[in-house]
């Protein structure tokens, strides 16, 4: 009987304590676990990267790249990401909570703009200076948990606040008037599965000879 409540109490532990985590490395060449949203057909996955192309000139609208579970609630995700070109105002970055084209948290960068900012679909909760360079790799990270949000760019806390206007929600990508590589996706949480096209992840070679430099940048320069 003891031995029952024990192993139940320890199953029970474990679902609660230990996070599954999906990754894609975008080296498959397929999209095939991701849904195109907004400006359509602008994805493409090609030599490791994902690619969202260039808009028109005159298009303002943000194109985004879904995938997971609408019943996701608190998750860590990560990208990195670097802008090719631009067209305008722009702005890229990572999707949280996502339950349609107007309703989702995002956290991004702009070169234009010179700038990072988190907020909801329509409304920016912080924003601050940043000179963004084109070519250069940045790492995005999001923390999710309740009604806390944590923002880090290269592993440094960048921003955070707190809201509950969305409790749980898919996650992604996107872009606005901007030509934007992403790269090394991942997302971790108690209720996500251990899976994706880049699980388990492959020899860390890659990582280890670009990655460790960039980390090295101070993002505020």
């Amino acid at each position: 009987m003891h031995m029952a409540v024990l192993s139940c109490m320890l199953l029970i532990l474990s679902t609660s304590v230990f996070a599954g985590t999906w990754i894609d490395d975008f080296e498959d060449g397929t999209l095939a676990d991701w849904e195109a949203a907004g400006i359509p057909g602008i994805w493409t996955e090609s030599k490791g990267v994902v690619v969202s192309e260039l808009p028109p000139a005159e298009s303002g609208n943000r194109s985004f790249l879904v995938t997971g579970d609408e019943g996701w609630k608190d998750y860590t995700v990560t990208v990195k990401l670097r802008i090719a070109n631009l067209v305008g105002g722009d702005w890229c970055g990572i999707l949280l909570r996502y339950n349609g084209e107007d309703s989702f948290y995002r956290f991004a960068l702009s070169a234009a703009w010179t700038s990072y900012a988190a907020g909801t679909a329509n409304e920016t909760k912080e924003q601050k200076n940043l000179r963004v360079g084109f070519g250069q790799w940045y790492e995005l990270r999001a923390e999710v948990k309740n009604d806390s949000f944590k923002f880090f760019i290269n592993d440094q806390l960048a921003l955070e606040f707190t809201d509950s206007l969305l409790s749980s929600g898919r996650v992604g990508l996107f872009t606005q008037n901007s030509m934007t590589e992403f790269d090394d996706f991942s997302i971790s949480g108690p209720e996500v599965a251990d899976g994706g096209p880049g699980f388990p992840v492959e020899p860390e070679g890659k990582l280890a000879t670009t990655w460790s430099e960039i980390k090295q940048q101070d993002f505020g320069r």
